[in-house]
């Protein structure tokens, strides 16, 4: 029946707006969570400038207190790259529902009344626009996890284990590990701040697609006949009106 088709369109709808919003939320700690990291990273630097050389750190105190920020910065990269798998979900939901919002546009075709097909046709552009902006931030969120994976490699390289004999560790590739986490933690925060930019957008374009697909709902309800007037034979696919890939 059209008023279910309907119905079940918006909460295609809905589902890919609440999805969005988890995505976003989701970039929001994934920023935090990033520069925490950075922070921890710093204070490991300072630290390992000041055990250079033996004379420097006699006792290995640097190197050790360098192992310890190591430890922490290795945690704040596995939390990170955890709520980046969540972000990852979050924009596959998105996309299965918006897929799937199109592909009901598509079977809905002109079986509806007028009123529904004028909401209808404000609906469709605006479910593409959301759908083109989560599929920009679904290499973002991919290219994220794999420098915070990097990262958390390269902090992992030298370990409290590894640094507890001061004497047969070389400071220098103390810190060129450092640098190397240094370098792809600053591009997960990079990817982060983008898909941040991008996520607000899809946000803002999802709530107007809600409020657009309740007025929808509404149509499908205060009008029980166009249950009657919808069958398959009646609905011919017109080529893709929504955000369907």
């Amino acid at each position: 029946m059209i008023a279910e088709r309907l119905l079940d369109l918006t909460d295609c709808v809905f589902a890919a707006e609440q999805s969005v919003r988890r995505a976003r939320e989701s970039v929001e700690d994934l920023r935090e969570l990033t520069r925490s990291a950075m922070r921890v990273l710093d204070e490991a630097e300072t630290e390992a400038a000041q055990a250079d050389t033996a004379e420097s750190d006699p006792d290995g105190r640097h190197l050790e207190a360098v192992a310890d920020q190591l430890n922490r910065l290795t945690n704040r990269c596995t939390t990170i790259g955890e709520i980046s798998v969540e972000l990852r979900e979050h924009l596959e939901q998105a996309t299965a529902a918006l897929e799937r919002a199109g592909r009901l546009i598509d079977e809905l075709g002109g079986a509806i009344n007028p009123q529904s097909a004028q909401t209808l046709a404000q609906l469709a552009p605006r479910l593409a626009v959301v759908s083109d902006m989560v599929d920009v931030a679904r290499p973002m969120s991919r290219a994220l996890s794999h420098n915070i994976a990097s990262a958390r490699t390269a902090s992992q390289g030298l370990t409290l284990a590894a640094l507890a004999g001061p004497a047969t560790v070389d400071p220098r590739q103390v810190g060129a590990s450092l640098r190397s986490a240094g370098q792809y933690l600053h591009r997960a925060d990079e990817d982060a701040q983008l898909a941040e930019t991008v996520l607000d957008r899809a946000s803002a374009s999802s709530r107007q697609t809600g409020r657009v697909a309740g007025d929808l709902a509404d149509h499908a309800r205060q009008s029980p006949q166009e249950q009657q007037r919808w069958s398959p034979a009646a609905s011919t696919p017109r080529g893709s009106a929504g955000p369907g890939r």
